[in-house]
């Protein structure tokens, strides 16, 4: 199956470094540029549907243009299932990843040097749902739902994956934290099918204090307020405190977290997806 041309580009960036490899290239930058700064220690935790992660393009993309580009004292981690589910029954949406398999996950773990103490590998696709009598009549509604998939239990499952996922990727981070007795700077949560398609700037280049993001693909946030954006809403949900209302959309949700991270839309991420028609945000037709 064709990859987005777009995507090929950048294969071909990755391959045509001559001699030197591009990694001892790409740390120069920030080592040139931020000298006079100190390097925050920064935790990376991919995660979600493994999807496109093992595909040469992405994990590479992923240490060059994020992890390296980025040249801070960074700590890689990974919290992802085999299986791929969508939440959207419409044709243009519901297409799916072959399941992959874990020796395929841990390869590119392993390029990324993502250590197994910081890896879970699920096998998917639908994260538990929580065992709440309060929620019992409106999961009733949502299985006999045949038509609205913002109603429908695969969308209630799209809220579930995605607060398991960010709380695991929070729960390895506590236990490396623990172990070395050293609280990271920052915390990036970010989608384990993202393609990087331009290097980021250095660490030195952005303010550390204030939250961003782009969409639900992306988060860079202090340390500090990591644990209200990622933990709370899990807990709200899996609590039994709130449920997912019959029409509420799962970013609508979680936006009392949300309000005060600003949506970045220079952050140079794409979702790599097949070229199927049943693929959203398709951009093939586009070249």
């Amino acid at each position: 199956m064709r990859w987005r041309i777009v995507i090929w580009l950048l294969v071909a960036r990755v391959d045509a470094q001559g001699s030197e490899p591009a990694s001892e290239a790409l740390l120069g930058v920030p080592a040139m540029l931020c000298s006079k700064f100190t390097r925050p220690k920064v935790a990376i935790c991919l995660h979600g549907a493994a999807r496109s992660f093992p595909h040469l393009l992405v994990f590479s993309s992923l240490k060059r243009n994020l992890i390296e580009a980025l040249g801070a004292s960074t700590t890689s981690f990974l919290h992802v299932i085999l299986k791929d589910a969508r939440a959207d029954p419409r044709p243009q949406f519901g297409g799916l990843f072959p399941d992959r398999a874990a020796d395929q996950i841990e390869h590119a773990a392993r390029h990324l040097g993502i250590a197994k103490s910081r890896t879970q590998i699920l096998e998917g696709p639908n994260a538990l749902l929580p065992s709440c009598p309060n929620y019992e009549r409106a999961i009733a509604l949502r299985r006999a739902e045949k038509t609205n998939y913002l109603r429908s239990m695969e969308y209630l499952y799209s809220l579930a994956g995605q607060l398991s996922h960010h709380e695991g990727c929070m729960n390895l981070i506590r236990q490396e934290e623990d172990r070395r007795n050293s609280t990271f700077h920052e915390v990036i949560l970010a989608r384990a099918d993202l393609t990087v398609y331009n290097p980021l700037p250095p660490y030195c280049m952005f303010e550390h204090t204030k939250p961003r993001r782009l969409w639900d693909w992306y988060y860079h946030v202090p340390r500090e307020q990591a644990d209200r954006i990622f933990s709370e809403p899990y807990q709200q949900f899996y609590r039994c405190r709130q449920n997912l209302g019959m029409n509420q959309t799962v970013e609508n949700y979680r936006h009392r977290w949300l309000r005060h991270v600003a949506e970045d839309n220079s952050l140079p991420f794409l979702v790599t997806r097949l070229d199927q028609s049943d693929m959203p945000n398709n951009l093939c037709s586009m070249w």
